[in-house]
């Protein structure tokens, strides 16, 4: 248990068994409960539509003061579904509740849908009557093959010049980072005019936020915002510690947010550091890699005159691709 010993949190279903697992050999993890199987679970207890959209909102707030106002809400509108919470769900609800865990790092996750949906690939190759031996096998084969597959696509990815409507100073951040928490940063970045300076000094900034204090470590390059604390990008109030302190630069703000950089993405290249554009012979490398190593098993199967057709249909995609 090496390489999982330091896991900060699990996302799993509601199952007692699992949780127990877990619990007996990670004491000192956290455990959430998957977003969408918790309002599955609750929408069962009520037919009205009214009922269940507040269930999901239940479960999905940031705030505590949100938390409350919905609840009341729901025992207004179904005083058996509030019961139910009652008796069932809210001595536990820093299980399923997003306001009750901001201390939990998730990186903006709450669901794991997108692991079970790998079981449905999975089963296209195994069969009833393999071994273990040889299902193990047939898994690594189809994961090594995944893996090749989705880092070519991200080297693909990686070579586009992407385009960001925000300031110049979030250029050297956003060049750092991957597409999505780009997009992600450049949010924060707009809604910084919330987030006012109460108090600061040399190791601390102290900003005040919807009547709630928030924290700015300058030694050790943390926040305690929610945003930060569950998703670990550089949140509002780094970015603007960064711009307020010329000795805060991009490498305090990203001390603790490498996994949203190139280097770090499990599916990027690990010699790139920086969302930078290659030259047309690059990118063209990059298809003919891809093309060639196929084509020699299509060849053989189905003529070369389809081989061919085949290569031809693939380029104008990628090429499509690139340009969009």
């Amino acid at each position: 248990m090496e390489d999982t010993s330091k896991t900060e949190s699990f996302i799993m279903d509601c199952a007692q068994a699992e949780i127990a697992a877990v619990k007996l050999t990670h004491r000192q993890a956290h455990i959430v409960l998957c977003s969408f199987h918790v309002c599955r679970a609750f929408c069962r207890k009520t037919r009205n539509p009214i009922v269940k959209n507040y269930l999901c909102r239940l479960v999905q707030c940031k705030r505590r003061s949100e938390f409350n106002f919905y609840f009341r809400v729901i025992s207004r509108l179904d005083a058996n579904v509030s019961q139910y919470l009652q008796r069932r769900w809210m001595h536990r609800r820093e299980l399923w509740a997003a306001c009750f865990r901001d201390n939990v790092l998730t990186f903006g996750n709450d669901t794991n849908n997108r692991v079970e949906s790998s079981h449905k690939q999975m089963k296209r190759f195994l069969q009833r009557s393999d071994s273990l031996h040889k299902s193990m096998l047939k898994v690594y084969k189809w994961h090594k093959r995944s893996f090749s597959i989705i880092q070519q696509e991200a080297n693909i990815a990686q070579s586009r010049c992407f385009t960001y409507p925000c300031s110049q100073r979030l250029i050297p951040i956003i060049r750092l980072l991957t597409p999505y928490a780009a997009r992600k940063v450049i949010r924060e970045y707009q809604w910084r005019r919330w987030a006012i300076v109460e108090f600061e000094s040399f190791d601390y900034v102290f900003f005040k936020e919807n009547g709630n204090t928030v924290q700015v470590d300058l030694s050790a390059c943390t926040c305690t915002c929610f945003t930060f604390q569950t998703c670990r990008y550089p949140c509002r109030h780094l970015l603007l510690v960064h711009f307020r302190k010329p000795y805060f630069t991009v490498n305090h703000v990203m001390h603790n947010c490498k996994q949203w950089t190139w280097s770090r993405n499990l599916f990027a290249s690990q010699s790139t550091s920086a969302v930078i554009p290659r030259n047309r012979n690059d990118i063209y490398d990059t298809k003919k890699k891809i093309i060639i190593a196929g084509m020699d098993r299509i060849n053989d199967k189905f003529g070369e005159v389809f081989a061919n057709t085949y290569a031809d249909g693939v380029i104008a995609g990628i090429n499509r691709v690139l340009n969009m």
